[in-house]
């Protein structure tokens, strides 16, 4: 099922309270591609790990010690509003979009 895209607000406090959990990543040198910036595949592994953490966050990741159950990601896409340089702090939010039985939707908003 394919999620509609978000209409996020302008304003910081509204987006905060859009996205009840928000990771914080500090950009590495090793993260930068050869035009100083952040590689654009790289934002997707910052975007897992912000999942991950929500996820443990909310106690998920310890329901099965075997790893009989695991996250998978269906379907990603990023639009790119500025690079991102090296040491710059970035923020990714995540919340549950749409919770089922068999599986929980994640959105995700970063102002990376």
């Amino acid at each position: 099922m394919k999620l509609p895209r978000l209409k996020l607000p302008t304003q910081l406090p509204a987006l905060r309270r859009m996205f009840p959990f928000w990771h914080t990543r500090t950009v590495e040198w090793r993260d930068l591609d050869a035009m100083n910036h952040v590689n654009n595949a790289r934002y997707f592994s910052y975007l897992e790990s912000a999942r991950l953490a929500h996820m443990q966050a909310m106690g998920l990741l310890s329901l099965t010690p075997d790893h009989s159950l695991a996250p998978a990601l269906a379907e990603t896409w990023s639009s790119y509003r500025r690079p991102a340089l090296a040491h710059d702090t970035l923020e990714a939010g995540v919340r549950a979009a749409a919770p089922a039985a068999a599986r929980a939707d994640s959105a995700h908003r970063s102002d990376m």
